[in-house]
């Protein structure tokens, strides 16, 4: 009956018009009966708006999906969804032809020639495709050409390279000069450490996102909220914060070396849970777990698993402020653990097994984020840090040696000297950042120029021990050694996160042979960088 009522309304309408023409009523009176049903026309019709916004109210998880590209370009049935992410960099860096590990007396040559060229980049070309089946299923795919490159150092840290943030003998055997003199401990042979240059990358980086997502429609008549969605395929694994969040909305060029090492995607399933409108949050999985926490086995991702068991994730938030005043916090955790590799044998390098590359291993990684963007007077400031731990065991034959010790017939295995670790134990590594910026729109200054508006200013400090060495008494141990990383940083945007530049300058601090207590030669590398990033995005 109610469509009925609008039509039941105008016929009141013309009886009492009607009757004033006939019966010559109180013109007042009728003007007052007439603004009543005006009212009950605009009731109905609110009614009526309210009926269809209801039907189209879309679920969280397609919420999420809708900010995943910042925006997204639609078919005219709405069901499919494209974005698209562009970013160009160009970066320069202090000239120095030495790495790390260049020690030429004692054998050890680490060219830095490759790593040390000004250089422009396409660092991220993605396009993504989100596919909503019916108000309950959400299908996305990612898919990103330029991932397939490797031969581009990192920005941060040059001395890193091949898709790791880890200074290690860049997954790469050692080579032998053999009309080499002298070297370390008699060998007649040098080290020679190679930077990963051929550009090959690996088959499966290409693909990024391939994931189906299950969840319910609060919008449907007669459904309620299950405050939870269910995610299968390959997508990023729920830990940490930085690695998590999108490549459009980075508040520097790169991410922290906490936030590249994260950034790995995994094949698996998890639940994720949401309450109070996403004040508090949960997620758990479970992944193959291919890739070790180190990548010093491969890239991760749509690849076999390297066993039977599986990677279980576990992470979770709280927001306990979300208010103009008192501004907006979140604080969370998260962890991931599971058995890595799969074989006994003590020495895979010297007695190995077909199709198995390390020994079992229980592997565990922890982290823990908070961000503060206070409201009020001091609107416009943000700061934010996390800190990682991570515990597994690297791949033989990618820890470099410096004593000649760590490998039992490795020469006959590697056509080598000996100068990798073979047979590494477990170890642990660690590392922090801390940020902040201030963004001048946001900000309650008066009188800010117009051309500051758009700009934001921002600084990080980040260390992690990503250098990694054979011990020199006993090579199956590893000795790790902090980086640090400053880095001050512009940014300007254009149509916020869909538009923007980017402008960092990194002042690096390698370990020196203080670090090492004055036992190894570290080379004190000249790498600080200077990188400007153009983005566009829909």
């Amino acid at each position: 009956m109610a469509h009925l009522r609008p039509a039941i309304a105008l016929l009141l309408c013309a009886a009492l018009l009607s009757r004033s023409a006939w019966c010559g009523e109180d013109q007042a009176a009728l003007e007052k009966e007439a603004d009543a049903i005006k009212a009950e026309l605009d009731a109905l019709k609110d009614e009526l708006a309210k009926s269809k916004q209801s039907r189209n109210t879309t679920s969280k998880v397609d919420q999420a999906l809708e900010k995943k590209s910042d925006g997204r370009a639609k078919t005219a049935d709405g069901k499919l969804q494209i974005g698209c992410l562009v970013q160009i960099w160009f970066a320069a860096y202090q000239k120095d032809n030495r790495g790390l590990f260049n020690d030429p007396a004692n054998g050890i040559l680490d060219t830095n020639v490759a790593n040390d060229n000004s250089s422009f980049q396409v660092r991220r070309a993605q396009l993504s495709f989100t596919l909503k089946a019916n108000p309950y299923v959400t299908a996305y795919m990612m898919l990103d050409p330029a991932a397939e490159n490797n031969t581009f150092p990192l920005v941060t840290d040059n001395q890193a390279i091949g898709g790791s943030i880890f200074k290690r003998n860049n997954n790469v055997a050692p080579q032998v000069d053999v009309n080499a003199v002298g070297g370390v401990a008699g060998l007649g042979n040098f080290l020679t450490i190679q930077n990963i240059q051929g550009g090959l990358g690996t088959p499966n980086r290409m693909l990024q996102d391939a994931y189906i997502n299950f969840h319910n429609d609060p919008g449907c008549p007669g459904d309620f909220d299950w405050h939870h969605d269910f995610q299968v395929g390959l997508f990023l694994p729920p830990f940490g914060e930085e690695g998590l969040r999108s490549n459009a909305q980075l508040d520097f060029v790169e991410r922290s070396f906490i936030g590249y090492a994260t950034n790995n995607r995994d094949l698996g399933a998890q639940i994720h849970g949401f309450w109070w409108n996403d004040r508090f949050q949960y997620w758990a999985g479970a992944f193959n777990g291919a890739q070790d926490y180190f990548a010093s086995n491969g890239d991760g991702g749509n690849r076999s698993d390297t066993n039977d068991y599986k990677d279980i994730a576990l992470r979770m938030l709280v927001r306990p402020l979300a208010d103009e005043c008192w501004g907006d916090m979140e604080i969370g955790v998260s962890s991931e653990f599971g058995y890595h590799g799969e074989t006994g044998v003590i020495d895979p390098i010297a007695n190995p097994i077909n199709g198995l590359e390390r020994r079992k291993t229980w592997a565990i990684r922890n982290d823990a984020w908070g961000y503060y963007a206070p409201g009020g007077c001091f609107k416009g400031l943000w700061a934010r840090g996390e800190w990682a731990w991570f515990r597994d065991r690297n791949a033989p034959g990618t820890v470099v040696d410096f004593t000649g010790n760590g490998g039992t017939d490795f020469a006959n295995t590697f056509s080598g000297s000996g100068l990798a670790q073979s047979n590494a134990r477990t170890i642990s590594v660690q590392g922090w950042y801390a940020a902040a910026g201030y963004r001048f729109t946001k900000g309650v200054w008066n009188g800010v120029p117009k051309r500051l508006e758009p700009v934001e200013v921002a600084f990080r400090y980040q260390t992690f021990q990503n250098v990694l060495t054979a011990d020199l008494i006993d090579p199956t141990k590893t000795d790790r050694f902090y980086t640090a990383v400053y880095t001050a940083g512009i940014n300007y945007y254009i149509q916020e996160h869909n538009a923007k530049i980017q402008a960092n300058y990194n002042f690096v601090s390698n370990p020196e042979d203080h670090a090492a207590g004055g036992q190894r030669n570290f080379h004190h590398v000249k790498n600080d960088s200077f990188v400007i990033a153009f983005q566009v995005g829909f």
